[in-house]
């Protein structure tokens, strides 16, 4: 990817803060990687992985507060552009993911499938076609996917089993899903996503002690990173699905919990 040992050094370093997935996490990820890029600026993972901060800041609406994330949607598709010209796998999970964002299902599904096509051992791929299968409709085949991704990187588990739990609550698979998700909460507790989907299903379950217990935790998360707490009508963003029936059972587990509409 780079023959500069002190820029790929960067780059892993802005990696590990960028899946940690909290605001802060993500501002030391882009110190990281804007050091790679200044190190190589033909790093094409790098430039990749800087799309793909901006444009989950984006998605989880830290653009608002956060001053070094102002502008976060046009750095982003600055960050892609630099980034597809030399595609990677982790240039088409951002990529498939922004038309999974716009709500253009099919699209961002064929172009993780090029992914998977053009790169078919490398974890990203799977990971980028576990995301747009889910959001379109197809979590047994988003299963699949999330399942592939990891046998290829099991010493980093937690993206991958997020969408495995993720498939499962789409399933309606809820105590699969809980038992997935408080995994990926205990491999990695700075992420809200995670614990949001598992407070749903706690919900859908009638897990009330558990899920408020988890729900204290995420107004701590939410406070952390500026944001007004969880309510229900702020997850679409986040949670783009083609049938607005997968988005409502998430709101359903949250407001059996007690969340808020606004």
């Amino acid at each position: 990817p780079t023959n500069s040992p002190r820029a790929y050094d960067a780059y892993l370093k802005g990696m590990q803060h960028f899946w940690r997935g909290s605001a802060d996490d993500y501002d030391r990820a882009l110190r990281y990687l804007e050091q790679a890029i200044e190190l190589d600026p033909d790093f094409a993972e790098a430039h990749a992985a800087l799309a793909a901060i901006h444009w989950q800041a984006y998605m989880r609406g830290w653009y608002r507060n956060q001053p070094w994330m102002g502008l976060s949607w046009e750095k982003t598709m600055q960050a892609l552009e630099q980034a597809l010209k030399r595609p990677t796998a982790l240039a088409y999970l951002v990529d498939s993911g922004i038309y999974t964002t716009n709500r253009r299902h099919d699209t961002a599904v064929a172009q993780a499938r090029k992914a998977v096509q053009k790169f078919p051992n490398d974890a990203y791929a799977h990971l980028a076609l576990a995301d747009a299968l889910s959001f379109a409709g197809e979590p047994q085949a988003a299963k699949r996917s999330a399942e592939a991704g990891l046998r290829l990187d099991p010493r980093f588990p937690a993206p991958y089993r997020f969408a495995i739990g993720r498939a499962q609550f789409e399933t309606g698979a809820y105590q699969d899903a809980v038992d997935t998700l408080s995994e990926v909460v205990a491999l990695n507790d700075s992420d809200v996503l995670p614990r949001i989907l598992l407070v749903s299903a706690l919900g859908q379950l009638g897990g009330l002690d558990e899920g408020k217990r988890q729900l204290a935790q995420l107004d701590v998360m939410y406070e952390r990173d500026h944001l007004r707490r969880l309510n229900v009508r702020d997850l679409a963003p986040v949670w783009p699905y083609r049938n607005p029936n997968d988005l409502a059972r998430i709101r359903d587990g949250l407001r059996k919990l007690g969340v808020s509409e606004w």
